[in-house]
């Protein structure tokens, strides 16, 4: 099974990638992650530890098994914006503003970051391997869901030497942004897919990831039963959300004042 993987991703890169490029690339494997790209072999490095160290406190704050994966994951790091630029996602024919994305396959996932947007790479790693933890156990999700989350987790901080970490911080950007925008109405925000332009461009683009956010946020920090409702929806999906109680939640509240985050060791 696993030979059979590495042959399958073998061939994935080379139909995608031009074997001279690929030349001059590394590869590093971890214990859950195959690293490949024409980064700084430091920069994988880096990049390799966090997300290890991430999936490690995922594998203890989410319920048994959620970080388990029937396909191996390849993380593909580009150096610069121009390697990256060919492969970024497209909207009607315009590339999306992205530092990186991930795709599912039925043989291997594949999370794609630029490493030279410097730290928003780290966020951008875990934004796309928490949205490979949900494609994994629940195929997909509503996108205010899906990215509320992926925002979220985001956070993610290291903390006394790797001892400890940090999730749940307010973002200073989506707070400010929201604070200055019109919120999207929510019966909009639930509508709003991957093929929405309010998901790919402009500025209600930040607002759908920041609101999306928010919403998340509120809802986790809510106390119980409403946050392990909330996380069995998203790794089991036994109930169903109802978009009019959903509805009757106020934002503003959200926006204008801070909430605890969540801290593990």
């Amino acid at each position: 099974m696993l030979r059979t993987a590495s042959l399958l991703i073998a061939a994935f890169l080379l139909a995608c990638f031009p074997a001279a490029a690929m030349a001059d690339w590394s590869k590093l494997q971890t214990p859950h992650f195959l690293f490949v790209g024409d980064a700084f072999e430091g920069q994988i490095r880096r990049i390799a530890q966090r997300l290890e160290q991430f999936r490690d406190v995922l594998g203890r704050a989410l319920p048994a098994g959620a970080t388990s994966s029937p396909v191996p994951t390849v993380v593909i790091v580009f150096g610069s914006a121009r390697s990256f630029a060919p492969y970024r996602p497209q909207f009607e024919g315009r590339a999306v503003e992205a530092a990186g994305f991930f795709q599912s396959g039925e043989d291997a996932n594949f999370i794609v970051v630029n490493a030279s947007t410097g730290e928003q790479a780290f966020t951008t790693i875990l934004h796309e391997y928490a949205h490979s933890v949900v494609s994994n156990r629940t195929g997909s999700l509503p996108a205010w869901l899906n990215e509320g989350l992926a925002e979220f987790y985001e956070t993610f901080e290291s903390r006394s030497g790797g001892r400890s970490a940090l999730i749940g911080l307010a973002p200073a950007h989506h707070v400010q942004l929201l604070r200055g925008s019109t919120l999207i109405p929510l019966r909009d925000l639930f509508a709003i897919t991957s093929s929405s332009s309010d998901y790919n461009e402009g500025r209600r683009r930040g607002v759908f990831y920041a609101q999306s956010w928010a919403l998340w946020h509120y809802l986790y920090f809510s106390g119980e039963p409403r946050a392990s409702q909330l996380n069995r929806y998203v790794l089991e999906a036994p109930i169903a959300v109802s978009q009019e109680a959903l509805s009757r939640l106020r934002l503003a509240r959200i926006c204008n004042r801070s909430k605890p985050s969540c801290e593990t060791t």
